[in-house]
């Protein structure tokens, strides 16, 4: 399987469906606009202004979502062929891809793997694992899923829209 593209990805949904909402409130435009300027990088400012003003409605949004739809398809055909991703013991492959799991989880997102059986037994399995709570769990920002929680809700319609035009 191909990382290629899922950092940036990760980036686009997390932003467009919650983090953008940490810049939105209580700011004006201007403020908004100030944060911006400050950013060296005017590829990196280009795309956060978009992530931030337009949400799911930026241009790379649905090519996030069907980045991941793939990611999700791969690892479910991998998955139906053995327990784990690269092979029969849990490895450094699970692992690498675990942050992105947990990303569309904490998203509200878990609509990609219904139907993805192989997928979602991975999924259990993992987070049933002693060190996911020491190394995810007791990590994660709870004031990051008050956010990502009932934004990754609003977003699904649009996700699964995303999805059916596949």
């Amino acid at each position: 399987m191909d990382q290629t593209g899922l950092p940036a990805a990760t980036g686009v949904l997390s932003t467009c469906i919650a983090f953008r909402h940490q810049h939105l409130n209580g700011k004006t435009t201007e403020e908004i606009e100030a944060y911006l300027t400050h950013m060296p990088d005017a590829a990196k400012r280009e795309r956060q202004t978009e992530n931030i003003f337009k949400g799911v409605d930026f241009k790379f949004f649905p090519a996030a979502v069907r980045r991941f739809d793939k990611l999700l398809a791969d690892m479910e055909a991998e998955l139906s062929r053995s327990a784990w991703l690269a092979g029969a013991d849990y490895s450094l492959a699970d692992i690498a891809y675990t942050p992105y799991a947990v990303r569309l989880y904490h998203l509200q997102l878990r609509g990609m793997w219904d139907k993805r059986p192989h997928y979602a037994d991975w999924y259990r399995r993992l987070i049933w694992r002693p060190a996911f709570k020491t190394a995810i769990t007791d990590w994660i920002n709870p004031g990051y899923l008050e956010i990502m929680e009932p934004k990754g809700r609003e977003t699904w319609a649009r996700v699964r829209e995303i999805l059916a035009t596949n």
